[in-house]
């Protein structure tokens, strides 16, 4: 009986040990975490994946309470829910599947998915808790969601950049989409202005005031949009105290540590840069990139139609311009015809009163005879120049030796300036060729180095002529003086405006004409500390608009 007494104690012994491994197993190879307490709070029971969940050991936390691991506010407010439960039978957790906050011994704060349920042995009561960490669910979540937010506001820029014909205020809505979609302290276009060394803060949010559409950075490693322009991908900054590729004193100013930038992308070249920053530390994902440059895709749609308006108004206006000039070039001709025979026949007469002058060695008439003449002649220039500005022309376009033409034209003029103690230098550097209308060209350039030698009048001074390559797709030649100056009242390139006594005012305006012919500019500005600069810019393959060629 002993016997048989003792082998049941065994077999009951054996059936616990193998209920206590097979409990065990469940609880080492469980994927939640599971975590048994006292009705005081004190931690009975720590898994190993409650281990990995929170960074404890289990014989670091088995007698400590259980609040260790709770995160504010429930940690505050634990022990007072086990009493009221204990007074009050009131179940707020148990049996329930809830979402909170927990602790790692880390510190981190992260979000858990929490059921509670109790179990009495006798007078006791224990606590147990399935815990699943969610922090990856949550992060699906909130990029399912911030996608969506950026996606709607792309959507939003699309539309506005559709309806709206001022890219301007496209852009300032991009920076403020921007900065609200990406939750950033700032944002900015910046443009890359025409001598390819600069950027300017064209549009932007979080800036101080005064600095949007007048602030500009380097274009190049004294900036993150430069430094941008010269990698031609998006560059994320991650810590701009430490960083080491850029220097970017504005951002230094304004506080930012981390930041993202994308190239704002035209047909053929980089208009600007849009960037986003903030004034903590923050890692920017692939999709915060991929929004970004979204953006910049529609800005730079917008800029594109925007451009290609302008050039069918420019196109339009052209017509317009040619079908009056059409009708002012035929009565020109007309005057010019009824014009020429009468000059012709007053020069000659005072060609004859020049030749009796001197056969009779009468010299009361020479004066007035040389001044009809010189009369006659500038008459005559007028009457052409005035017949070239309204007589429409086509442009015979061919790839033109840049750099020789321009030689040439000072060869030309170096004499002149020679004696009139003015010095001529060139610099054409990079620049080869160009496809225009060498004709007309050489008349424009010409024009603007007569001009700069004839403003100096008597030196010592110089005249620079200078080409460059602005952009890739664009040629600057600019001719500098070191003269007096254009009065801020004279508008240079109206038809008959002149500050020269016996100018026609025609030069300039009949420049201006061939320089728009061919798809290009003419502006001039003040020379520090005097003087005047010209700058003409052309497109490198002739123009764009306008196939027939005309000049009107």
């Amino acid at each position: 009986m002993v016997r048989r007494s003792e082998q049941s104690a065994a077999n009951a012994l054996r059936t616990l040990q193998l209920n206590e491994a097979r409990w065990r197993a469940v609880l080492d190879t469980a994927r939640d975490a599971i975590v048994s307490i006292t009705s005081r709070g004190q931690i009975t029971l720590f898994n190993r994946a409650a281990e990995l969940t929170f960074g404890y050991q289990a014989d670091e936390v088995i007698g400590q309470n259980v609040k260790i691991l709770m995160a504010p506010p429930y940690v505050d407010e634990h022990d007072q829910y086990l009493r009221n439960y204990r007074q009050t039978g009131e179940r707020k957790a148990i049996g329930r599947v809830r979402e909170v906050e927990a602790r790692r011994k880390s510190g981190e704060i992260f979000p858990m998915e929490l059921s509670v349920s109790e179990a009495r042995v006798g007078t006791q009561v224990l606590y147990s808790a399935i815990i699943r960490d969610v922090s990856e669910r949550r992060r699906a979540e909130a990029s399912l969601v911030a996608r969506a937010q950026q996606q709607a506001a792309v959507a939003r820029l699309g539309r506005l950049a559709i309806a709206q014909t001022d890219v301007q205020a496209v852009m300032d809505e991009a920076a403020t989409l921007v900065a609200r979609t990406l939750e950033v302290d700032s944002c900015e276009v910046l443009e890359l202005l025409p001598n390819a060394q600069a950027l300017r803060l064209r549009a932007g949010v979080g800036w101080k005031a005064g600095l949007v559409g007048h602030a500009t950075v380097g274009a190049d490693t004294a900036s993150h949009g430069g430094y941008t322009l010269l990698s031609r991908e998006p560059v994320i900054m991650e810590d701009l105290r430490t960083e080491q590729r850029f220097i970017a004193p504005l951002l230094q100013d304004h506080g930012v540590v981390s930041g993202v930038s994308v190239i704002i992308h035209e047909q053929h070249q980089a208009f600007g840069v849009l960037g986003a920053h903030t004034t903590r530390q923050r890692v920017f994902a692939a999709d915060d990139i991929n929004f970004l440059q979204a953006i910049a895709n529609v800005i730079a749609e917008a800029i594109g139609r925007e451009r290609a308006e302008a050039q069918l108004r420019e196109a339009q206006r052209l017509t317009q311009q040619r079908e009056r000039l059409a009708d002012v070039g035929a009565i020109t001709a007309r005057i010019v015809h009824d014009l020429g025979n009468p000059l012709a026949g007053i020069s000659m007469q005072a060609q004859l009163l020049l030749r009796r002058v001197e056969r009779s060695g009468d010299d009361k008439l020479r004066i007035p005879a040389e001044r009809i003449l010189s009369t006659v002649g500038r008459l005559d220039v007028l009457v052409k120049e005035f017949l070239a500005f309204s007589r429409e022309q086509r442009l015979d376009l061919r790839s033109v030796a840049l750099p020789q033409l321009i030689e040439e034209i000072v060869d030309l003029w170096r004499p002149v300036a020679a004696t009139r103690v003015i010095d001529l230098s060139v610099d054409t550097g990079a620049v080869e060729e160009i496809r225009a209308d060498e004709t007309q060209l050489r008349r424009v350039l010409d024009n603007l180095v007569k001009n700069a030698i004839e403003a100096i009048d008597r030196g010592p001074g110089s005249v620079h002529i200078e080409a460059r390559i602005p952009t890739t797709e664009r040629i600057r030649i600019s001719v500098e003086d070191t003269g007096p100056g254009i009065p801020p009242a004279v508008e240079v390139f109206r038809l008959f405006e002149t500050t020269k006594a016996e100018g026609t005012g025609l030069g300039l305006a009949v420049a201006r004409q061939i320089v728009m012919a061919h798809g290009g500019g003419i502006t001039f500005a003040p020379r520090t500390p005097h003087g005047t600069i010209f700058h003409v810019e052309l497109p490198r393959s002739g123009p764009a608009v306008d196939s027939d060629h005309r000049i009107d």
